[in-house]
């Protein structure tokens, strides 16, 4: 998937509590683990001892983990009342998280002071300066922790999708076995032309395909184990009027299948496909559309 596809999709990420921990515990990791790796900002070459490293490594990695569950447990809820899909008004929140690091990083300045009685921010230095290392800092944050956010919604799109393709299959999968109990698979099929004559009769177990091609209906089917085809002058949507009472759905404006016949539903270069049974393992497309239909009456079918 390219990134700009990806960035077209609506924004419907970090709802459940499955998917706020999962973005909550790889920001915090993927930040330790960047600190650790690069040392940025200068302040870490100063560390002399390993101890103190870890500290400091321990220090902003908890920071994190709390200042995102606040945001994503608390806030959000108030700050976001509904799920919001776009990507502006996420991104936008996003950069309040990383604010919220800031301000508790502040708040905890601060009760140094009054514990101890120091603070880093008295050194000598101007508070403007403070103000831009801040504001330096907050900007470096916000482009490092955008690495998880992005690599979290990610993994959730894509387990999303591999769920869904399970999910299709194993109702696909139901489907053929209540209807070889309801009917005789070898019961036949009468494939007819636009003028209502037959022009091809075949099992319904060996029907395969209908492809719409011009004025004609390509019906491909296997026999005797090999891969047929019968050009048949007639329309598409004829046709599935005439087979009503057989498990046969359009699948992608030009494509009809036979879900009996059907073996798996897979992604190939970011389009789903099902591969359908037989000596060839013929694929045929779906599209978004019909990807949506084929689980409606697979679930109705079942029900």
């Amino acid at each position: 998937m390219k990134i700009k596809q990806f960035l077209n999709l609506p924004f419907n990420f970090f709802h459940t509590k499955e998917e706020k921990w999962l973005y909550i515990f790889s920001s915090s990791l993927f930040f330790m683990l960047f600190l650790l790796t690069y040392r940025p900002f200068g302040d870490f070459e100063e560390l002399k001892f390993k101890k103190e490293f870890i500290f400091v490594l321990l220090y902003e990695g908890a920071i994190t983990f709390i200042a995102f569950y606040i945001s994503q447990f608390w806030l959000k809820k108030y700050i976001l009342k509904r799920r919001v899909r776009s990507y502006k008004a996420n991104l936008l929140y996003f950069m309040l998280e990383v604010a919220l690091i800031q301000l508790i990083m502040l708040l905890l300045m601060g009760v140094q002071q009054a514990v101890l009685g120091t603070c880093p921010l008295k050194d000598g230095r101007p508070p403007i300066v403070f103000a831009l290392i801040g504001l330096e800092i907050y900007f470096s944050k916000c482009l490092v922790l955008i690495y998880p956010l992005a690599g979290s919604a990610l993994y959730i799109h894509i387990r999303r999708l591999s769920h869904e393709k399970k999910e299709i299959e194993s109702e696909l999968h139901k489907v053929q076995q209540e209807y070889s109990l309801q009917k005789d698979q070898n019961d036949m099929v009468d494939i007819m032309d636009e003028n209502g004559n037959v022009n091809l009769t075949i099992p319904l177990a060996q029907l395969l395909t209908l492809e719409s091609s011009n004025q004609y209906v390509m019906v491909r089917y296997f026999q005797q184990g090999q891969a047929r085809t019968k050009l048949v002058r007639t329309q598409l949507k004829k046709v599935l009027s005439e087979l009503t009472d057989c498990p046969i759905i359009q699948c992608h404006r030009s494509f009809a299948a036979n879900l009996l016949n059907v073996n798996s539903l897979k992604v190939l270069n970011r389009k789903n496909y099902l591969i359908m049974n037989g000596p060839e393992n013929l694929k045929i497309p779906v599209s978004k559309t019909y990807l949506a239909n084929i689980k409606e009456v697979t679930l109705k079918a079942y029900a």
